[in-house]
């Protein structure tokens, strides 16, 4: 969910530091977590959720964080909405192919699955669900080749698949603000070169960078 941001910030690192390669896995946020407590190895770590920051912190894995930004949640559709979707309890209907990320493997999941039980939602969806994937970029190529009619995305994978598809917005008031921080981990091998990147991140010459790929900079709004 965040890998057109955090590409172009570390080709810009790397081009300040010669000599100096950025490594980068990309995976579900849980995917990630769970990697880190069986390896016990990397720089950094930044999921797509405070939520799994928490959980590293809790197993001691943090040294220090810092906040870059904040997703927006939006439903994928196909080009012109041919569906009619307008919103989160119409990805109930009986006549949808729905998809959404796996609660517990990614962020947008997690987040989808909090929206779904404040509507009283989650159960029925649950039941009935087509596809659930374990990262946002699976979610919106499905929706662009019509695999599926409807994916809940961040804002930042809409604007990827501009050409194929449209969204509908959530309103903020229907989710919590979903932060996105990145953080330094105990593990460390190359603590200062891993602080400088995380700087640069949430520096505001970062944030413009994510600003730029359809995320927040501010909290959304709740009506």
């Amino acid at each position: 969910g965040i890998r057109p941001p955090v590409e172009k910030l570390a080709k810009l690192f790397e081009e300040r530091n010669p000599g100096v390669r950025i490594n980068i896995a990309y995976a579900g946020s849980g995917c990630l977590l769970a990697q880190l407590a069986f390896a016990r190895r990397g720089d950094l770590y930044m999921p797509g959720e405070a939520f799994y920051l928490d959980q590293a912190s809790k197993r001691g894995f943090l040294l220090e964080r810092k906040h870059v930004a904040y997703f927006v949640p939006v439903i994928l559709v196909a080009k012109g909405n041919p569906k009619k979707i307008k919103g989160l309890k119409d990805l109930g209907r009986e006549d949808l192919k729905v998809a959404i990320g796996e609660p517990e493997a990614c962020a947008i999941g997690h987040v989808t699955k909090a929206m779904l039980e404040r509507l009283g939602l989650w159960k029925d969806f649950d039941r009935r669900l087509v596809r659930r994937s374990l990262n946002v970029p699976e979610l919106g190529y499905w929706t662009s080749i019509g695999a599926v009619d409807a994916a809940v995305v961040w804002m930042a994978q809409a604007k990827q698949f501009a050409k194929y598809c449209d969204y509908v917005p959530i309103p903020a008031s229907a989710y919590d603000p979903v932060d996105i921080s990145i953080a330094l981990l105990k593990f460390t091998m190359h603590g200062d070169l891993a602080r400088q990147f995380m700087e640069l991140l949430a520096s505001p010459e970062g944030q413009k960078v994510f600003e730029e790929h359809g995320y927040a900079l501010s909290p959304p709004k709740g009506k």
